[in-house]
Parts: C-alpha cells; sequence; structure tokens
C-alpha cells in the first residue's frame, strides 16, 4: 500500500507544469490517495510509522526541490536573482 502511495505521489510530482491535471484529476488523485494511506496496514506501531515517514520524506526532498525549481517560476526567481521569465 505505501509503494502504491509513493508511486502516486511520484506520478503527480513528475508532471510538467504545461500538463497540469484538470479539478476532476486531481479529486481522483486526492481521493485514491487518501484511501490508500487510511487502508493502508502496514504499520502496527505507530512510532515506526512515523519514522518511516520522516525517513522517506528526507529521501524524497531533493527530488520535490529539483522539480519546484524546474516548474515553479516563484521559487526559480527566488534563488537566482537574474532570472528572467518567458
Amino acid at each position: 500500500m505505501r509503494a502504491a502511495a509513493l508511486i502516486g505521489l511520484l506520478i503527480a510530482l513528475a508532471a510538467p507544469a504545461s500538463a497540469q491535471p484538470d479539478e476532476a484529476e486531481r479529486e481522483a488523485l486526492r481521493s485514491f490517495l487518501e484511501s490508500t494511506i487510511s487502508g493502508a496496514d502496514s504499520f502496527t506501531d505507530r512510532y515506526d510509522a512515523e519514522v518511516w515517514l520522516v525517513d522517506m520524506s528526507s529521501r524524497l526532498a531533493r527530488f520535490v526541490d529539483a522539480y519546484r525549481a524546474k516548474y515553479d517560476w516563484s521559487l526559480a526567481e527566488s534563488k537566482d536573482p537574474t532570472f528572467v521569465a518567458r
């Protein structure tokens, strides 16, 4: 279950900005992820689940930052004062 949620999240983050999903697609993805996460029975101990989440968050942070830098103009502008949006 965790793998499915993680794959869904990575697919959502990997989509280019020009291919933004419409509201129905966003809602479908949101409800899929919510049902997957709420139905996950992977962890019996809350502490183990939180440790896993913190570990995965730190591992994925570099990919999220790279995605934002590539597709989010406001972030690119804030990091590079010479940046010119097209």
